[in-house]
């Protein structure tokens, strides 16, 4: 169910594929112009270009079923161009599975272990939090409306690789990077079966943080509550 107010989730009864890497998942999805433009521009790397409308996006999600199985993800993502593809740059992917972890983290995903990452429902309210040492460094609050909403896309990534192993599998961030650029596009195993709800999220980001400023806190801005049953692969391709 998303939300006893909303009626029975229509993707309830169907089954996953039994392949891909991820089958099933649900969570919080959205995206909004940045607050401060300059703190764009220098969390990106260098080679890396801003597109020509600008966007800071985030997701919490539960993947239910995985290769690696079940577990709790979040990102921020920043939209760019390089070598004429558009995709989105990983900003940071905190989580709570080791295996995902480190697999992620050899196609450039900055990915670290949180102490708690999770999606929490309350009716059509949900929250999404990522806390480490006891204390928040994201929270997304989202507010839902009984009003479907469009597609969700599954992001196509661009990431540099490799992430030094030096790099602490505990660091919540790792400087802008330099390296190989590499294209992670999701590859749909079959027609992708999605179902959104419209809703509007508040970000709260920990002030500690080096992003913090490109979300503004202090507004609402629109987001999906999203489920998704099938199966995808991520792909990879170089780019230079």
């Amino acid at each position: 169910m998303l939300g006893p107010d909303c009626g029975k989730d229509p993707l309830a009864n169907e089954q996953p594929l039994g392949r891909g890497f991820f089958q099933a998942f649900r969570g919080l999805f959205g995206c909004t112009k940045p607050a401060d433009l300059a703190l764009y521009r220098q969390m990106l790397p260098e080679k890396f270009e801003m597109p020509a409308d600008p966007q800071v996006c985030f997701y919490v999600f539960h993947f239910a079923i995985s290769g690696v199985g079940p577990y709790n993800e979040a990102a921020i993502l920043m939209p760019i161009t390089y070598a004429g593809q558009a995709g989105k740059y990983v900003l940071t992917m905190p989580l709570d599975n080791l295996a995902a972890s480190s697999g992620g983290r050899a196609q450039g995903f900055p990915k670290y272990i949180a102490e708690e990452v999770s999606v929490s429902e309350d009716g059509t309210n949900w929250t999404g939090v990522v806390r480490n040492a006891g204390e928040i460094d994201l929270q997304a609050s989202y507010t839902g409306a009984c009003r479907e909403g469009g597609d969700f896309p599954f992001p196509d990534f661009i990431n540099l690789t490799p992430i030094a192993i030096s790099a602490s599998q505990n660091a919540a961030y790792i400087a802008p990077r330099t390296g190989s650029a590499l294209v992670i596009p999701a590859e749909y195993l079959v027609e992708p079966k999605f179902y959104s709800l419209q809703g509007s999220v508040q970000m709260q980001i920990n002030d500690a943080l080096p992003w913090n400023g490109l979300f503004d806190e202090s507004q609402a801005f629109p987001a999906q509550l999203v489920t998704f049953k099938g199966g995808i692969d991520l792909g990879s391709r170089a780019l230079d």
